[in-house]
């Protein structure tokens, strides 16, 4: 949820979901709740988000 908002964060491992082959890892639950309202659309924003912020420190976003 975090890359669908422009941003990196700490995932908890007890928190994840497989989606079309990838892994997605949530910091709390609410994230995992709030990305799953909307798998598709919120999968889309972080697949583009990606590229412009991989290399970007995440106290610099």
């Amino acid at each position: 949820m975090g890359v669908a908002l422009g941003k990196k964060l700490d995932g908890d491992p007890n928190l994840f979901r497989v989606d079309n082959g990838k892994l997605s890892v949530y910091s709390y639950p609410a994230a995992l709740k709030g990305f799953s309202g909307d798998v598709e659309g919120n999968g889309a924003k972080a697949d583009a988000n990606w590229p412009g912020i991989s290399n970007i420190a995440p106290k610099d976003l």
